[in-house]
């Protein structure tokens, strides 16, 4: 099988109105006001210009609004409020593991050890059921540190809301990231009776995830891990979902290998996320290793491909995220719902943008009790705001990166960018061939994709996965 290789200079922004796609032997132009993608032998022929034809004479349009050829996409004031839709609870601050990489530093965020009571939590729960519009889902998610730590509170929590739930005549969703080392019979049950979606944190096959995720003491995780999804995977009739999620470092950033390997365990969905931001700086992608990321994640976009073409659907999220924000184009000015419908609640019952800022003073809108901070938000929704960021400007890709995650850019910066692009430019080469293999099927599984793998992307402040 041989791979797109992708270059910088292929991706790097030349206008902000549209990008020149090369795919083979034909060329297409990306437009971004309308997610339009039209090969330029099939324009130059309807227009009857050679103009058209040559690629190279477009990055020679002028760049003012207005111009002739191409719509500017229309710049949207940002708004001054969005109403809570998710929560997400830090209902344990700790945990069993010691990633070095941690974002919450083993679940303290930096603090003490802690647990969210049950009266937190359900203060959180109708914090949430007061705010939320009627006519939408709820979607209350558990993490920690690892929630598994604070069980009581999981149960009782997921109960209340459920009742809650039936009681205002309500829809209400319940998602939890974990290590899975803790899972109990108590807990497959739970999962199964209120249909939660659970991200296994797992960051590859054996060896390889024993280096980045080992216990307190220094053993490896994986053989317990793999016990522990093996009681998941054999419940009958099972409702529940369970997705991967692997935090890629340059330890272990050999993609087409965990891909395969977590297919066999038997994952419902799979989703790579490079670390850009962790404690202290350990295990975080530089700019290197992100060329050596797009080729990788690039092989598993190609296995997608030939599995696609044998009717078989790979669940891979990096890619049916991307195909089905290219596939739907409805331009967002925020990668995510964090500060806005989803926000994160520490232990003491503080509202923060997501649950990366659980702590910092930076992402801090408000409390449980007395609501969203309104001033606060607005002044988060301003900055945050695509237009606001002004690096994106004159990026071809920026209604399909929306910015990028607010945490990473915050804490990080944009080392990412020429990887993302990259990743959107071979995903859109890759939509024209899917479209063209069979259509009807590609919107059928685009269209199906949110209730298939559990995205919740806009609302649980996760992004689009690249």
């Amino acid at each position: 099988m041989t791979r797109p290789v992708i270059s910088k200079a292929e991706t790097a922004p030349k206008h902000p109105a549209f990008h020149v796609i090369k795919h083979g032997q034909r060329v297409f132009l990306f437009v971004v006001a309308t997610g339009q993608l039209t090969d330029l032998n099939d324009l130059a022929e309807r227009e009857g210009r050679a103009f058209f034809a040559n690629p190279s004479d477009y990055e020679l349009l002028p760049p003012e609004p207005g111009n002739e050829c191409f719509p500017h996409p229309e710049v949207s004031a940002p708004p001054k409020s969005v109403s809570l839709q998710s929560l997400s609870l830090a209902i344990a601050n700790k945990c069993n593991l010691g990633c070095a990489y941690c974002y919450a530093e083993q679940g303290t965020f930096g603090g003490r050890s802690d647990n969210m009571s049950v009266v937190m939590a359900k203060a959180a729960v109708d914090r949430l059921f007061k705010d939320a519009p009627r006519n939408q889902t709820i979607t209350l998610a558990f993490m920690g540190g690892e929630p598994l730590f604070n069980r009581q509170t999981l149960h009782e929590t997921t109960v209340y809301a459920a009742e809650k739930s039936v009681s205002e005549k309500r829809e209400v969703a319940f998602t939890m990231t974990t290590n899975a080392t803790l899972i109990r019979p108590e807990d497959v049950e739970l999962f199964q009776r209120y249909r939660f979606h659970l991200t296994i944190s797992i960051d590859g096959i054996g060896e390889s995830n024993d280096a980045l995720r080992p216990d307190r003491s220094g053993r490896g995780t994986y053989e317990r891990v793999k016990e522990k999804l093996q009681v998941l995977f054999a419940v009958p009739q099972r409702v529940f979902q369970v997705s991967a999620r692997v935090t890629v470092t340059p330890r272990n950033i050999n993609l087409t290998d965990t891909f395969r390997g977590l297919l066999e365990l038997g994952f419902d969905s799979i989703q790579f996320s490079p670390l850009l931001k962790s404690p202290g700086s350990q295990d975080e992608m530089s700019v290197n290793d992100f060329d050596v990321l797009l080729q990788e994640l690039v092989a598993c976009g190609e296995l997608f491909r030939e599995g696609f073409r044998n009717r078989q659907l790979l669940p891979l999220l990096n890619v049916l995220n991307t195909l089905k924000r290219i596939h739907d184009y409805q331009p967002e000015n925020y990668p995510c719902g964090a500060g806005g419908g989803y926000m994160g609640v520490s232990a003491d019952g503080n509202l923060y943008a997501c649950h990366r800022f659980v702590g910092d003073e930076v992402g801090h809108l408000g409390n449980v009790t007395s609501g969203v901070f309104a001033e606060a938000q607005e002044h988060w929704l301003t900055d945050r705001h695509l237009n606001a960021q002004g690096a994106c400007n004159s990026c071809w890709a920026r209604n399909l990166c929306s910015g990028s995650c607010h945490y990473e850019v915050i804490r990080r910066g944009r080392p990412a960018c020429d990887y993302i692009r990259g990743w959107i430019y071979y995903c859109l080469m890759l939509y024209v061939d899917l479209l063209e293999t069979d259509s009807t099927a590609l919107t059928l599984l685009l269209g199906n994709s949110d209730r298939n793998h559990g995205d919740v992307a806009k609302n649980d402040g996760t992004g689009i996965g690249y």
